[in-house]
């Protein structure tokens, strides 16, 4: 099979996030992209992240009737920051004979070299990025720019940062799709 896995906080799930999985998903045909949610990002330890629970349950409202785009929950069963490599491995021991491809944001994509491990996760999937409009592609170290595909297109200029603002400050979040919105608005998120 061949797999898209999109992981990040999704804290909120926005309509970039479901941009850049429908395109991944019709432009390298693949079976199916997983949604994975991270209990806790290595990059994001300076805020607090909504319930985890709660962002995968908005994860799962949005991709409803979406047949081949799915939630995961594996990294919340893991302790301690969720690492790409450490979500690879696991993939790959649970089913070695799939195609996986990593799929994130230009802006991810730009910190890669920083990531634990880069270069192996570079050796495990096939990178795939999506370009914000004005934004440029990265230059990348020789190890990590030949496993990288770059989707046609370019993606919605969102961040989840601006959805949580606009949430904080009684702003609609048009963005948000709305079976997530109702779930955030039920439990007072981003207030």
């Amino acid at each position: 099979m061949k797999i898209g896995l999109l992981g990040g906080s999704f804290d909120p799930v926005h309509a970039g996030h479901l941009k850049l999985a429908a395109a991944a998903l019709r432009q390298l045909k693949l079976d199916r992209v997983y949604f994975v949610i991270s209990p806790m990002s290595p990059f994001k330890t300076d805020r607090d992240l909504a319930p985890s629970k709660l962002r995968l349950a908005m994860v799962r409202a949005a991709l409803k009737g979406k047949k081949r785009l799915l939630a995961a929950d594996w990294e919340m069963k893991r302790r301690g920051p969720s690492y790409t490599i450490t979500t690879l491995r696991g993939y790959r021991r649970r089913r070695p004979q799939d195609e996986v491809h990593f799929i994130f944001g230009t802006d991810a994509l730009k910190g890669l070299p920083r990531w634990r491990k880069a270069n192996e996760i570079a050796r495990h999937a096939t990178l795939v990025a999506g370009l914000r409009p004005g934004a440029t592609w990265p230059r990348l170290p020789k190890t990590i720019a030949p496993a990288v595909v770059r989707l046609k297109g370019t993606f919605p200029d969102i961040s989840s940062t601006e959805i949580r603002r606009a949430l904080k400050n009684g702003r609609a979040a048009r963005l948000v799709p709305p079976a997530a919105l109702a779930i955030l608005k039920k439990h007072g998120l981003y207030r």
